[in-house]
């Protein structure tokens, strides 16, 4: 789930047992978090009071006075005010000063200021977190890091926590004999050093080994560790493995060395913003445009299939992930990532993308044109079930489909935690674990290309058959609201199109957005040129380039409105072909193409042969 803490059921710790305390999504608020870490005060208390602190910031300007049931007062008024001065000191407040006295002045420890003071390390001189040294492609290259054949990949994800919990996901991955390790990012709270050492670095050398007497070890970048600015995350890579095995960047590809599968990690961390600073309760995160074509370029001149690997979601059925429309709506997708991949995905070259970022395991159903979308964020953080974690956001459009049954078992009152195991041997599969648990949840195939579960009304299957030539897709709407003031989203099978907002607007009046006449337009074009082109080869014509724009016509009638007229202009260089066969056979493309037999408007076109 996203980083909101469940303090409404995690409640006061009980007397002697250690305060858990949950991360929030915000630089500054976990920075803080993590000098707590170092200052935790007697039997952790002072850790979950900062907790709460940081929980209260995150949803309002200022933190209440007075402490909630169960944190004393004394240790409530340290906790915030360390905040308080804090917030002051990165953004220049002339009140930094005085808050500063008044915690050296009152009965709070000393140190707890003297801590702070050391953080401020991890910030710029604008108050922001200080800048990521992100490693470029051009200072990189085009390496691809080897990976044995039949290799066994093991997946974590929102682990770096530290806590028994963590070490018990870790147990469980390292059982199952990966030949490598992955972890998909948040070391918690904000990625320090001191939290690279003591909740990542030391829980792997105790369960796998020292760094170079291992199985190799991997980790991308997610929003917590680049909270402090990276720094301690590029210090970890550089020391992990050895060479030739050694991470460069924070992203990645690992090949088989049977060219049969690869896996490409990407940096989605870098640009996770904080809500504290972002204009708007959630803006996208995004991968650098010149990663996208790096990653492009190695899924492109590979022969086998590719895996991806990213710690936030390409779309999600519980998380915001993007700002919500004029009217208050939510799209599930967040546009950017599949702006990006949206080609490779319509290629049929991504057999499965795998996420973290939401503290949860979600198997989807095929959806944005992804057959197999996988969450694996149920690496550590306690999560409640009384929190309904997997609850929609309000007014969410076009909601993610779940495989039905495959949720976590229960730990008392949370959900367990759990690992993913990837098989790249014969029959490539991936199978996903729970801890305490010797047989997975659940398996699947990663090589059949099919889809997975039940094919039902919303996961209609493509089947071309060499004699019939039956096709199957779908397109999808989803509409809110009345006729002038409601609004829609279109989504197709490929993703070429997903959550893309339509509406009377749209239609009617010019504003943005898509509308059925121009999607009929773009079809009918596109589907005439496709039967041209065959229709060439019959003939022994191939042509160099075709461009064909259809002209819808929208008329109001005695009964409504209707589509009465479709003009059709193509502008086409075919070598070898005369102006009447040109036309001949653009005619004979005209009245055979599927669209064309759809509908019943008056069809005309203009053919044009260019030199």
């Amino acid at each position: 789930m996203p980083d909101a803490p469940p303090l409404a059921t995690t409640g006061a710790p009980a007397p002697g047992a250690p305060a858990f305390a949950a991360p929030v999504r915000s630089a500054l608020l976990s920075i803080y978090q993590s000098a707590a870490l170092e200052h935790p005060g007697p039997d952790g208390r002072f850790g979950y009071a900062v907790s709460r602190v940081a929980a209260a910031r995150l949803g309002q300007e200022t933190v209440p006075v007075d402490a909630p049931a169960g944190i004393a007062d004394d240790i409530w008024s340290c906790a915030r005010l360390g905040l308080a001065w804090l917030e002051a000191h990165v953004t220049g407040d002339a009140a930094a000063a005085r808050l500063h006295d008044t915690l050296k002045g009152s009965d709070c420890d000393p140190r707890w200021i003297e801590t702070l003071e050391r953080h401020l390390v991890y910030f710029g001189t604008d108050g922001h977190r200080r800048a990521v040294p992100y490693r470029r492609p051009a200072m990189v290259g085009d390496q691809a890091l080897p990976l044995k054949s039949d290799a066994r990949i093991a997946l974590i994800s929102d682990w770096g926590l530290g806590t028994e919990a963590a070490d018990q996901v870790l147990r469980q991955a390292v059982a199952l004999r990966p030949d490598v390790l992955i972890h998909l990012g948040d070391v918690y709270y904000s990625g320090t050093a001191r939290e690279y050492e003591l909740n990542f670095r030391k829980p792997i050398a105790a369960r796998l080994g020292e760094d170079g007497s291992r199985i190799p070890v991997y980790i991308l970048s997610g929003n917590h560790d680049m909270y402090s600015g990276g720094h301690a995350y590029y210090a970890m890579i550089d020391r992990l493995n050895p060479e030739p095995l050694r991470q460069r960047a924070s992203w990645f590809c690992l090949r088989s060395a049977d060219q049969a599968w690869q896996v490409l990690a990407m940096d989605t961390g870098l640009h996770d913003h904080d809500p504290l600073t972002a204009v708007g309760s959630a803006v996208q995160t995004f991968v650098e445009p010149e990663e996208v074509a790096w990653h492009a370029a190695r899924i492109r001149e590979f022969p086998g299939r590719s895996i991806l690997l990213s710690h936030h979601p390409l779309f999600s059925a519980f998380q915001q992930l993007r700002p919500r429309e004029p009217d208050g709506s939510l799209l599930p997708v967040n546009q950017s990532l599949l702006d990006g991949f949206a080609p490779l995905l319509a290629e049929g070259r991504i057999a499965a993308w795998f996420w973290g970022h939401e503290h949860a395991l979600a198997i989807y159903q095929p959806f944005a044109g992804l057959t197999r979308g996988r969450c694996v964020g149920n690496g550590a953080i306690p999560v409640a079930i009384s929190d309904d974690p997997y609850r929609s956001p309000d007014r969410l459009l076009d909601r993610p489909g779940l495989l039905p049954g495959v949720t976590p078992g229960r730990n008392g009152p949370l959900y367990a935690h759990g690992c993913a195991l990837l098989d790249l041997g014969a029959g490539a599969r991936v199978e996903f674990y729970q801890t305490m648990q010797s047989t997975p949840l659940y398996g699947e195939r990663l090589d059949d290309g099919t889809p997975p579960g039940p094919v039902g009304p919303d996961i209609a299957s493509t089947n071309i058959s060499s004699g019939d030539r039956t096709m199957k897709t779908f397109g999808k709407a989803i509409w809110h609201g009345g006729f002038k003031d409601g609004k829609g989203a279109i989504s197709t099978k490929s993703g070429a199109l997903s959550s893309y907002t339509y509406g009377v607007a749209a239609r009617f009046e010019g504003k943005p957005g898509t509308n059925p006449e121009e999607l009929i337009g773009a079809a009918h074009a596109g589907c005439f040129t496709m039967a041209l082109s065959l229709i060439l080869g019959e003939a022994n014509l191939t042509a160099e380039q075709m461009e064909t724009q259809a002209d819808v016509t929208l008329d109001k009638v005695e009964d409504g409105y209707a589509i009465t007229a479709i003009h059709l202009t193509l502008h086409a260089k075919i070598p070898g072909v005369d102006q009447a066969t040109f036309e001949a056979l653009a005619g004979k493309a005209k009245a055979g193409c599927p669209v064309s037999k759809l509908l019943h408007a008056n069809i005309t076109m203009d053919a044009t042969l260019t030199a």
